[in-house]
């Protein structure tokens, strides 16, 4: 009984642990486009400018 129990709790984690989905990361390399003005720039680029702009 104690073995169906432990065999059923490592099948949940097991579930749990497979089904999280894979967290996306943005490469240096990947470029933004401004939808206003059309210009290109990179990811660090543009959050740059953004705290920029919005200073807390």
């Amino acid at each position: 009984m104690r073995s169906i129990i432990a065999l059923a709790g490592l099948l949940t984690i097991l579930v749990m642990v497979g089904c999280t989905p894979a967290k996306k990361t943005m490469s240096e390399k990947t470029l933004l486009k401004c939808s206003t003005c059309g210009v290109e720039f990179t990811v660090e680029e543009g959050m740059s400018a953004y705290e920029a702009a919005h200073p807390q």
